[in-house]
């Protein structure tokens, strides 16, 4: 169905000549999406990539290409959509972010965790794909709080379980 929106998710528009992947932190800049850094606060993950039109661009449903930027197909942290120089005002492809501040994510950090991370704070490792966490216990960067080790019990002490902890619509967080 076109235009539908997902309780807890929507669609905002990719910024001009951005590149935006499956599974990592965005935020806003100038009315549009852009990955987040290091320093951001978080508007939320982002879960598709959809045309203009809101249809998927990861199936054949879309059998005619309606953008000028580069889509990669994969899973998160490969697939992406690097937006043309137009994308704002011209294709306005689109990323389906979940926005809901109560949502858990799945998340690998750089380093392994320990009981003694349980409720500390990180901050994203690197704006280039967004999708990776790095330890940051104290300081003014906590993007998010991790909840739980290992939550798909596989013995991936890089795994756990995160919550957006500096939302971008937290409104004490606001300078």
């Amino acid at each position: 169905m076109a235009n539908e929106q997902s309780a807890g998710s929507v669609n905002f528009v990719i910024g001009n000549s951005q590149t935006i992947y499956l599974g990592a932190a965005v935020t806003i800049s100038g009315g549009y999406v852009v990955p987040a850094t290091t320093t951001s606060k978080i508007l939320g993950v982002v879960i598709g990539l959809v045309d203009r039109y809101d249809r998927p661009l990861d199936t054949t449903f879309t059998a005619v290409k309606n953008y000028t930027g580069t889509f990669t197909n994969g899973g998160p942290g490969v697939q992406n959509y690097a937006s043309s120089s137009t994308n704002a005002t011209g294709d306005m492809v689109k990323a389906k972010i979940i926005v809901d501040q109560d949502t858990l994510y799945v998340n690998a950090t750089q380093s392994a965790l320990t009981a003694a991370n349980l409720f500390n704070f990180f901050r994203i490792r690197t704006a280039t794909n967004a999708t990776q966490l790095a330890t940051y216990v104290n300081g003014d960067v906590t993007q998010f709080q991790l909840i739980k080790l290992d939550p798909d019990s596989t013995g991936d002490t890089t795994q756990g379980l995160f919550r957006i902890a500096q939302s971008i619509f937290d409104g004490y967080l606001q300078s």
